[in-house]
Parts: structure tokens; C-alpha cells; sequence
């Protein structure tokens, strides 16, 4: 698990080429405590995946002018290539299908444009 700070958040929270997720937390903090167990599975789904950061902030001792830090704990996701802007925040529950279901979408909706798609056109069809 890549533990951020205040120093190597714009490094690696806002890596252009990765997709990235930010526990928000406190170790004081009682919810905080109860998701770790979680996003550890979460952060060793994904450790393999070159193109994903899962990675946690102790927001009690850090902080970045893009994170919301009212509450704990938050979790933010930041798309590969949109990284100006606030990032997107999960609500839902703190399980680790609904977390992957989570960044699973929010990762095809951040993604760059793909090639263009071919469409059919009736009259060259007929040709």
C-alpha cells in the first residue's frame, strides 16, 4: 500500500498516466479503522496493474488543497489524464465488491477517447 503525504501527492496522486485511489483517513477515527482491513484486499487486487495506484493519506497530519477533509474516512478517485479539478468521491458501502464496482466505473467514464467507432452507412453498404 503507497502511503501519501503532503510531499508526494502531486507525484503520485496526480500521475497522468494512472488511474488512482485515495483513502482519506485518521487513525483515531473508529470508521477509518474498520475499512483497512478492505481496502488492503482492494490494494492487492490491483497491485499487478501498472495503470493503478491504490494508495491512503493520514488526513490528520496531511492535507492538499484538491481533497475535501471534513470526515473520515473519504475515498477519492483521480482519472489518468483528467487530474485538473477536484476529484470524484465514493459514497456507498465500504465493501470490497461495491469499492471495486466503484473504481471499475469511474475508471471507464475518466478514460482518453479511443479510436473512432465505424459506423454503418446505408448507401456505402449498398455498394
Amino acid at each position: 500500500m503507497t502511503e501519501v503525504d503532503s510531499t508526494n501527492f502531486e507525484k503520485l496522486v496526480l500521475d497522468k498516466e494512472k488511474d488512482v485511489l485515495l483513502f482519506q483517513y485518521s487513525p483515531a477515527c473508529g470508521h477509518s479503522k474498520m475499512l483497512v482491513p478492505t481496502w488492503k484486499q482492494l490494494g492487492r487486487k490491483y497491485e499487478k496493474n501498472s495503470g493503478v495506484l491504490v494508495t491512503q493519506m493520514d488526513v490528520s497530519a496531511h492535507t492538499h488543497a484538491s481533497l475535501k477533509n471534513k470526515g473520515f474516512p473519504k475515498i477519492a478517485f483521480f482519472g489518468k489524464g483528467a487530474k485538473k479539478g477536484s476529484p470524484s468521491y465514493f459514497q456507498g458501502k465500504h465493501d470490497l465488491p461495491t469499492l471495486v464496482e466503484f473504481f471499475e466505473k469511474m475508471r471507464v467514464s475518466h478514460s482518453p477517447p479511443g479510436p473512432p467507432t465505424p459506423t454503418s452507412n446505408p448507401a456505402l453498404d449498398e455498394l
